[in-house]
C-alpha cells in the first residue's frame, strides 16, 4: 500500500517536493520509517533524515529547490574584464 502511494507520487514531484514527501511518509511510519522508505524509494537514508529535520525545524521552508550558493560562479567574478 505504501509502495503504491510512493510509486504513484514520485514522478509528479520535483527534487525538493520528493524529499519532503518521503520524509513525511517516514515520519508517519514511526520507528524504522526512514530505512523502510529508503528501501522502497531508493533515496539515501541521509537525504531522508535531513528532510525529516527540515520538516521538524521551526524555520520557514522557502520555495527554493536547493540551498543558495550551489552551482557555478559567474565568469565575471573570475575574469572581471569580460
Amino acid at each position: 500500500m505504501i509502495e503504491e502511494r510512493i510509486y504513484r507520487m514520485i514522478p509528479l514531484l520535483d527534487e525538493r517536493q520528493r524529499r519532503l514527501y518521503l520524509a513525511n511518509e517516514a515520519i508517519s511510519c514511526g520507528r524504522g520509517g526512514i530505512s523502510l522508505i529508503s528501501r522502497i524509494s531508493g533515496m539515501s537514508r541521509t537525504t531522508i533524515t535531513k528532510a525529516v529535520e527540515e520538516l521538524n525545524s521551526n524555520d520557514k521552508i522557502d520555495g527554493n529547490v536547493r540551498r543558495s550558493g550551489g552551482g557555478r560562479n559567474y565568469i565575471e567574478s573570475k575574469y572581471p574584464d569580460i
